[in-house]
């Protein structure tokens, strides 16, 4: 859909009630965001829009998106909003629940983490997406610090993480990510092939700025900013 001066919230109520697809794709690029900003002077609804999906909301849990996001809409037009939300929630209640209980699962995922790991005195500066072929991404926790991935398992490192994939590209111990509060994320090839990241086919070792997308073989990774 084409976002405009002229769009208005119940246009996008019509696109999500006849193409669910392309509004999905509309979060994942962030249109919303962009119009609220550009075409209705909000910064404040985008910028609040912006710190609750981040990119990946759209893509693992879209009804959440959707609910969230016309959560900040009331600050638009109450009424509308208000009736959209109570008629969608009872729409889409199982969509919605099991939405939920995935992202649970994935909290519980990371307390686990904590558990085992000891990290838990360690801030969470990021996040780490793994897909193959960018199918349904799993979500790697990024620790103050370094952050070493592969596909080994090494339960006597702390900093070590295991990556779920079938792309036999993936080392032992191919590569940490190094972040912090007050740096971009670095990423250093240890062993075994470099990844592809923007225009660079041969990238071993520097600084990639969040949101970026690095590929090995079938492998797709994408770093994300914890806003919390």
């Amino acid at each position: 859909m084409k976002y405009n001066e002229f769009t208005k919230i119940e246009d996008i109520i019509s696109l999500i009630n006849s193409d669910w697809d392309s509004f999905k794709q509309d979060l994942v690029n962030q249109k919303i965001k962009s119009w609220v900003s550009e075409h209705k002077s909000r910064n404040d609804i985008s910028m609040a829009i912006e710190e609750q999906l981040h990119e990946d909301w759209g893509t693992l849990y879209p009804f959440l998106s959707t609910l969230r996001i016309f959560e900040e809409f009331k600050q638009m037009d109450r009424d509308i909003s208000d009736r959209f939300l109570h008629e969608f929630r009872e729409k889409h209640y199982s969509d919605i629940e099991e939405e939920y209980r995935m992202f649970r699962l994935r909290n519980n995922n990371v307390d686990k983490m904590f558990g085992s790991k000891g990290s838990s005195s360690k801030p969470i500066v990021g996040f780490l997406l793994a897909s193959d072929d960018d199918i349904e991404p799993s979500v790697y926790v990024l620790y103050d610090g370094i952050n070493t991935f592969g596909s080994g398992s090494h339960p006597e490192d702390s900093t070590f993480q295991q990556i779920v994939t079938k792309e036999r590209l993936l080392r032992n111990k191919h590569f940490t990510i190094e972040v912090s509060k007050l740096m971009e994320p670095k990423l250093h090839v240890i062993e075994g092939d470099a990844f592809r990241f923007e225009s660079n086919g041969h990238f071993r070792s520097g600084v990639v700025d969040y949101r970026s997308h690095l590929v090995l073989g079938s492998l797709h990774l994408r770093i994300l900013e914890n806003f919390n």
